[in-house]
């Protein structure tokens, strides 16, 4: 069964919702992270029912280590429509294979994302502030996407100093922190979701691999045919050891 917001962890339910394209998995309806719910495309009710659950991943094709908790079956969801779904379980159509292969790709951004949340707000009063205030319905996104526009074009009325950067997804970063910029290596004139291409910043907090590869975010988590190993894996993956048929000898250089 799909999992309200309120048994989800914040820095989750955030994570899932921001990754997933900000809306609803089913209906593909624009979700305000205010409504949006946390459902298990696996329902959460085969948990009790180990026989029933191996049988489930065995169609479904998923791994013998599939986690029902863990962010390969997590997707927001609207209220009406997670409600419609309750413990449904899907059939093993392509069409939902596809979504479950997509999940499984998008996994590791979106436990990247949610432990960095969960580190910022633990570290910053005022994130502390905001997330209980959306919790509690008393600020809206909307309230917040105006402060961080505001921000974004006149920092120097808030007293940001001249060594932060203040990147695309809201996230302040010092100068000092990034290791690595650029425009993205991905080999189209534009990226997933713009119309040009992205100019990109790289922290110390990320792995090397995902730092040498230069990819934007949803550039780097696009599915793709590997020209490597023929496989469909994210594009960042590509000679990865561990994701790809066919990784490079040099995992620290990408290189043969």
């Amino acid at each position: 069964m799909g999992s309200s917001r309120m048994t989800i962890p914040s820095n989750v339910r955030f994570a899932v919702w921001d990754c997933h394209g900000k809306k609803c998995w089913m209906c593909n309806e624009p979700l305000r992270l205010l409504h949006s719910q946390t459902d298990h495309v696996v329902p959460t009710s085969l948990r009790n029912q180990p026989e029933a659950l191996s049988s489930v991943i065995k169609t479904l094709g998923l791994p013998i280590s599939f986690d029902i908790d863990g962010f390969a079956n997590l997707l927001p969801s609207c209220a009406p429509c997670n409600r419609r779904k309750s413990d449904q379980t899907f059939e093993a159509t392509p069409q939902i294979r596809l979504i479950l292969s997509k999940l499984d790709a998008k996994a590791s951004w979106v436990e990247r994302t949610a432990a960095k949340v969960k580190q910022d707000v633990s570290t910053d009063r005022v994130l502390k502030a905001i997330f209980s205030a959306l919790e509690n319905g008393k600020m809206s996104m909307a309230d917040i996407e105006k402060f961080l526009i505001d921000v974004i074009r006149t920092p120097d009325q808030l007293g940001v100093p001249d060594d932060v950067l203040i990147l695309s997804d809201g996230f302040w970063r010092k100068r000092d922190t990034i290791v690595a910029e650029g425009f993205c290596r991905c080999e189209r004139n534009h990226c997933i979701g713009t119309d040009t291409k992205v100019f990109c910043y790289f922290h110390y907090g990320l792995s090397q691999w995902v730092i040498n590869s230069g990819l934007y975010a949803a550039c780097y988590d696009e599915l793709v045919n590997c020209s490597r190993c023929n496989c469909l894996h994210k594009r960042g993956h590509i000679g990865f050891s561990g994701t790809c048929g066919n990784p490079y000898a040099n995992q620290k250089t990408r290189s043969d």
